[in-house]
């Protein structure tokens, strides 16, 4: 869903991808430093790996990039899927 946006972007136009940085990005990194943050907490003294780091991500994923946090940046901007 997220590459139709993209692919729909004629060249030269990164200004308009702005929206994902802004909408998209910053929900999913506000979201990830909180799970990590909880999962510092429920393991006092461990140190956290890539597999728990990719566990968590993946749950984020799932919370973070739902069509409507995909969508609303761009609609706010007045860019509109065809």
């Amino acid at each position: 869903m997220l590459l139709d946006y993209i692919s729909n972007f004629p060249p030269r136009c990164s200004h308009q991808l702005q929206p994902l940085d802004v909408g998209l990005m910053r929900s999913f990194k506000g979201k990830l430093r909180v799970a990590q943050h909880d999962w510092m907490i429920a393991n006092p003294g461990k140190i956290m790996s890539v597999l728990h780091l990719t566990s968590l991500k993946h749950s984020v994923n799932q919370a973070s990039f739902t069509a409507k946090n995909i969508t609303a940046p761009f609609a706010k901007n007045g860019i509109w899927q065809l």
